[in-house]
Parts: C-alpha cells; structure tokens; sequence
C-alpha cells in the first residue's frame, strides 16, 4: 500500500530536521506515488508515502492522527477486517472522519492500548507516536507479509519499510560479515539480521514500544496455535477449508481501485483467480511470466486455467539479456537481498501487472502451511529412519550403517552418523541442514570453518523456540518455513518486488483464518504420503482441470545454467574485480578456483555450486549499487518505463 519511514531521537529536547526525514520519505515514493507527507512532534518525526488503495480522498492521507489529537500513525498494509473492527469502536463512542482502515488503527489504539495488536488482522508495519505518553509503537503483521526495518544508534532510532530510507540518518552502509554468510548458505539473512551492518528487521508477528533515548526491545505478541486438532470428518473439513478461502479472496479483493491476480498455473494461484472469478465474472485482469529458452514454463498452464475461467489473461517472456540488464534495479529495490533468481521474473512480472491494475492477489505462502514443497516428505521420512537408528543398540547400529554405506557410499555413511550423533543435541538436525558441497565451498571462499558455523549457530539459536519444541519431524519443517522461510525470503522477495511498480500484492493463503487452520489440521491431512497439500487438492477438485490439480510443486524454472554460467568471463570479471573481494569477505584464491571448476559447465552443473555462483553475482551486484554507488548511483533510472518498453515486445 504504501512506504513509511520515522525517527525518534535519543535526546527529547532535540527537534527532528525536516530536510532529513524529507530525504527518507524521498527514497521511498516509489512505494506511494499518490501523495506524501510528514509529521514532526519534537524528538520525532514519521514519513509517509501513499499508494491509495481505500478511500482514495485526502481525509485518508497520512501521517494521520487520531479525532482527539492523542496519537499519530504511519501505516503501510491493510487491515482486512477493519469494517467489523470500525462497527465494534463506534458502539463504543469513537467517531470516524474517514472510510479508510488507518483511522481504524487510532481508534483501536484509544480503545485497547497494545491489545489492539491482537484485533487488526491483515498485513502491516505502522508505527504510532502516543503524544501523551510520549512514546512509540512500532508494529509488523502476524505474517511479516509487510517489512519494518530499523536502526539504533547514540542519535536515536530509525526506521522504514525499507533500508533505504535509513540512509540519511546512518553513516556509509557496510555488509555485515555474519549475515553475508547466512545469505550464501540459507538464500537470506535471518531476522533480526540484515546484510547491512546495524540495522534490524522486526521480526513478523513482533512489536516494540520507546521512548526517547531508549533501545528497542522487540516482543512476540502472536504466535500461531500448532496444537492438531482431534481428526475430524475429512468431508467437513474440506468444506469448512473452502468456506475460509472464499471468505479470505472475498474481503482480500476489498479495494477502491482495480485488482487484478498473479497466475501461474499452478494449484494455489489457480485457486485464488476461481473464487475471484466467482466474485466479478468477466471482469479479472491475470498476469503471468515465463522466459524464452526455458525448458519449462509456466505460460501454458497459466493459459490453460485463464481459457477456463475467461479471465484478461496478460503473459509476459523476458530473456537472458534483459535477465541481467535487470539486475542492479532489481538489488537496489531488493535492498534486504534474498538471492533467488525468481526476484528477476517477477520484477518484470509486477511491472506489467501495474499497467492494468493496482492491487494483486498471489498464492505465496500455501506451501508452508499446507505442506507443498518437495522436501517435507522427504525430511519426513529421513527423520523417522535416523530414529529407529539411533534407538538400536550399538553393534546393530553399526551393522546397519554399514549397509548404507554398502548401498548409497561413504560419504552417505558418514552423513547418517553425524546426524544420528547429533539428534540429543539437536533433534531436528535434518531440517535445518545444508547440503555438505554447499557448506564445504562456501568455507572454502568465506575463510574457514569458524566463520561458518558462527552463522549456523546463531541461525540455530533463531530457530529453537520454533522447531525444537515439538516431535513431529513435519511440523517441524513447517514451523521453520512459516517463520524464516517465508517472513525472511519469500514475503520479502515478494514485497519488494511489487512495491518496485508501485502495485500493492496481497496473500489470501496467509490471512488469519486459513493459518489458524492450517496449523491446527493433523499432518497427514496436508502431507498424504507423497502428496503434498493434499486436503486443498481436494477441497477445491471441481474447479480445477487434472493437469492443474495434479501438477507437483516446482520451484520458478530460471535456467541459471544458460543465463549465468554460459559467460564464465561475466562471472569472472564481475566476481574477482568486485566489491566481496574488496571487502574482504571473499578469498580470491579460492573463488578463482571454484569458477573455473568443472561442476560450473553450463553443459552439465552441479545444482548447489550453480545455485552459489548465482549467489555470489547477485551478492556482488547488489554490494556494487547498494553499498558502494553514491545516492544517485543506487536509485534506477525510470525503471517502470523501461518495462514497458520490453513488454510490448513479447
């Protein structure tokens, strides 16, 4: 919806300068076109850059603050059911001067102080200054749907929907070396980590309150309910799934301006597009993307399900040279790198879609609460198979080691043994693991085993009050996807890459009802054998064509192997000449001797090793126009333009 950024600073006798918190908000109008404003009250000042959604008149501009002068709010997101919310505070006397749901924050402040935190579902980062108390309350969604960021110094406190925006109040961005780690081995850093030295991310479903001077001390205020509920009538709760989702579609498309839907022709999109459909026949506007040379793309059964459901279907090819043309745009907006190449795609994806609509509706986040990804039978399985071993006594289990070693080699010994040895320790060693090439080259280029696994432990840490407090192997899994995976990686991929296009991108799969019962359905209800989501497969059969229901999960097919390693001097040259060098964060002698190693044959590659050599350009990109280009170098020129450009052309 929008871009927020703010500062309270440590001395409360000092005002904010208005050129400063001017520069912040700056930074981020690529966020909210539609108008911009600020608020300064003495030590604190709060930005805000509006895309209007709801309420499109000025009574809903922000910062915005509350009938009776209490309190001022800088919001960003949506709050889904602020209606039901708005009836609720009216009966208790608030009076409104707007339709918008921000007013609706203000006023459940008045009513309910911090609890209101538990009334406002949607997604959104807000942070709201009590000018009676004196004090700030910094919020983000259950989700981490929408991103905070922050910074703490001896001047104060600063934060904003994104890195950026703390610019002006930071001295000269470095990379923090810990993280940087975490980003080759895990694809991003996670939270509170950032790649960016000092500052933070608030972690989803968190909150703090400050006042002047003081360090922001982050809280859970939510956490989702796991407990399985007893095995009902599966009939029942396959109706009872598809009630929630139409209810989640219905006050998710909720919006003054047109909403149109991302489409790839897979399962949870295909979804999404069918109950919207039912909502405004004839009148959905999709959007999808594929690239030329993929081996597989996605157009086809996006084109599929579009003829069935005779929706404005707009697909979009982009091709290696505009792959890497959009790289440094790409970093500057994805200023928290995620490194997943499906960033590029779904860049051009969003600048397309922005061409037509305002608002878009994704399936992001069904595969972590339904169980759809690939891995979690197989974590599963792997976990049950540790434990019987390690519950053998000693002469059987060496017995039965050797076998696998007979069958599947050395190497697959020795990994079982290590595992088994550290299931007292850390019994869900399987989940949070790396493959051992992976681990063993990033050593090799970041300078020793400590550094590593100083970025293990404290991922680890992070973890442990996620996964370690259950004895299901695939809760297990899901927990640490729902709460890294997705808040850290995929949400944040997603936001940033919507918000380039100034397109706000909505997630009916993780409003509150469909996780509530996500989480609380019996595991083999999302994972039955080897089929994954199986309960949302049946839920929704009859509005889905076989090829759609059927069609396993699948990451987005980028053919990195012809698009980044096909030109080992690009590699070589960017990597070996760059700023990951520079920094010293990177030997020279071993990344000169991991490109040119055979595994990097774009005729045959090695996954993981492809997977980090685009790691590493992607890295060395986003050092290159984030860290070290000047503020003109680091914001794109025109980006939206050139999009459109391109698109005319596929």
């Amino acid at each position: 919806m929008c871009g927020i950024s703010g500062l309270l600073l440590a001395d409360p006798g000092v005002i904010v300068r208005q050129e400063v918190l001017a520069r912040m908000v700056a930074s981020l109008e690529h966020r909210g076109p539609d108008g911009s404003g600020q608020f300064i009250d003495g030590p604190v000042g709060l930005g805000h850059n509006r895309l209007a959604i709801i309420d499109l008149t000025s009574a809903a501009a922000q910062p915005m603050t509350s009938s009776d002068g209490r309190a001022t709010v800088a919001f960003n997101g949506e709050i889904y059911n602020f209606q039901g919310l708005r009836k609720e505070l009216e009966g208790r006397g608030a009076y409104f001067r707007s339709n918008s749901d921000t007013e609706v924050i203000l006023e459940a402040w008045r009513a309910f102080g911090v609890d209101c935190l538990q009334r406002i579902e949607g997604m959104f980062a807000f942070a709201l200054w009590d000018h009676d108390q004196r004090m700030l309350l910094v919020a983000r969604d259950r989700l981490g749907v929408k991103p905070l960021f922050y910074a703490w110094t001896e001047k104060g406190l600063a934060l904003g929907s994104e890195i950026k925006a703390l610019g002006p109040f930071l001295e000269a961005p470095e990379i923090d070396p810990l993280s940087f780690h975490q980003v080759l081995l895990f694809g991003c850093a996670g939270s509170p980590r950032t790649l960016v030295k000092g500052v933070r991310k608030l972690p989803a479903g968190h909150a703090f309150i400050v006042h002047a001077g003081e360090e922001p001390r982050p809280f859970a205020y939510w956490r989702p309910c796991f407990d399985p509920l007893p095995a009902g009538n599966l009939a029942d709760l396959r109706g009872e799934l598809r009630q929630r989702m139409t209810q989640a579609v219905r006050r998710q498309i909720v919006s003054d301006v047109p909403v149109g839907a991302f489409l790839s022709g897979g399962l949870d999109s295909s979804i999404i597009v069918s109950l919207m459909t039912r909502e405004f026949p004839d009148q959905v506007n999709t959007f999808s993307v594929g690239g030329k040379g993929f081996a597989e793309s996605e157009l086809p059964f996006a084109k599929l399900m579009a003829n069935r459901l005779g929706v404005r279907h707009h697909p979009i090819e982009i091709d290696r040279r505009q792959f890497l043309e959009a790289l440094p745009d790409v970093a500057w907006h994805n200023d928290e790198p995620t490194a997943d190449p499906a960033l590029v795609p779904l860049y051009f994806l969003s600048q397309l879609a922005r061409e037509h609509v305002t608002v878009v509706l994704s399936g992001e986040g069904s595969d972590e609460i339904f169980a759809g990804y690939a891995h979690y039978p197989a974590d599963r399985g792997r976990m049950r198979q540790l434990r019987r071993l390690g519950r053998m006594p000693a002469p059987l289990r060496g017995a039965a080691l050797g076998l696998i070693g007979l069958l599947k080699g050395r190497e697959r010994r020795r990994e079982f043994g290590r595992l088994i040895g550290n299931l007292a320790e850390d019994p869900f060693a399987v989940v949070l693991r790396r493959p051992a090439r992976l681990e063993g080259n990033v050593r090799a280029l970041v300078g020793g085993q400590e550094a590593l696994e100083s970025a293990k432990r404290e991922y680890r840490r992070l973890l442990e009050d996620v996964a370690l407090v259950t004895d299901d192997p695939l809760e297990a899994s899901l927990r640490v996807d729902m709460f890294y995976n997705l808040a850290d990686f995929l949400l944040m991929r997603a936001d940033n890459m919507a918000m380039s296009a100034s397109l706000e991108a909505r997630v009916p799969f993780l409003d509150e009802g469909i996780v509530e019962f996500a989480t609380q359905l019996p595991g083999d209800y999302k994972l039955d054998g080897l089929r994954g989501k199986a309960i949302l497969r049946d839920a929704f059969a009859d509005l889905l064509p076989p090829a759609i229901r059927q069609r396993p999960k699948a990451p987005f097919p980028v053919p990195l192997a012809q698009w980044v390693l096909s030109d080992a001097r690009l590699l070589r040259e960017t990597l070996l000449e760059g700023v990951l060098i520079e920094e010293g964060l990177l030997r020279a002698e071993s990344l000169e001797h991991f490109l040119t190693s055979a595994s990097l044959d774009p005729a045959n590659p090695d996954r993981w090793d492809c997977t980090l050599a685009w790691r590493l350009l992607y890295l060395e990109t986003w050092a290159r126009r984030f860290i070290k280009g000047g503020a003109d170098a680091r914001e794109p020129k025109s980006p939206t333009s050139q999009v459109r450009m391109r698109a005319g052309t596929c």
